[in-house]
């Protein structure tokens, strides 16, 4: 299975987990979920690029809180809004990523 790069939301409005997994994305939220004492919601899965995850925590690293978890707030909210892949991805990288939206 291709590596799939996720973003994961405790709570409604709480912080972001950015992550990636080989694994089935279900049973990642399973093993996340019974760490966590909030409800965990997957929000996006992308799918196709190497280094997305990387490419994702540089990005909103002003907004990291610890580890691979964001604050849910400015552009990593609108990201979420709107996964158009060209506000962070060079053209080549757009090319292969498919977005999964879970909502």
């Amino acid at each position: 299975m291709a590596r799939q790069t996720y973003l994961i939301q405790c709570g409604k409005y709480g912080a972001i987990k950015i992550g990636s997994t080989v694994n089935n994305i279900e049973r990642r939220l399973k093993a996340l979920q019974a760490c966590c004492p909030y409800e965990l919601k997957i929000l996006h899965v992308l799918k196709g690029i190497k280094f997305s995850e990387q490419r994702l925590h540089y990005t909103f690293d002003h907004l990291r809180i610890r580890g691979e978890w964001f604050q849910y707030s400015g552009s990593l909210k609108a990201f979420i809004k709107d996964p158009d892949p060209s506000r962070i991805l060079g053209l080549k990288q757009m090319r292969s990523l498919k977005v999964a939206n879970y909502k």
